[in-house]
């Protein structure tokens, strides 16, 4: 029964990156490391989708699969990832978040 084994995903950890003194912020690679990893679940049926939110909470960006590609501002920025179980079911799902941070170099 998928209902009782909840998918499980790992985030990175923490991760201070470097923007040039004359830009806003910095795109973000998978070379990175931003992507999740350890995604498991019994069915093969899960969706796997991302928030970028800012120091203020506020969202920057939302998505699916990896937040890769994504522009982060200068400054501290979350990455929340969620995993979510038979997404056209029901909303079984894992949440796990990595901060990132975005410095002037």
């Amino acid at each position: 029964n998928d209902f009782w084994d909840l998918p499980s995903i790992t985030c990175p950890s923490a991760k201070t990156f470097d923007a040039a003194l004359d830009s806003c912020g910095r795109t973000l690679t998978s070379a990175d490391g931003i992507d999740p990893t350890g995604i498991k679940d019994n069915c093969p049926n899960t969706l796997v989708s991302y928030t970028i939110t800012d120091s203020t909470g506020t969202v920057i960006k939302s998505g699916f699969n990896s937040a890769a590609g994504s522009f982060f501002p200068v400054g501290v920025d979350t990455i929340t990832y969620c995993v979510t179980d038979q997404p056209l079911l029901n909303d079984y799902n894992w949440k796990n978040k990595s901060g990132t941070g975005i410095h002037h170099h």
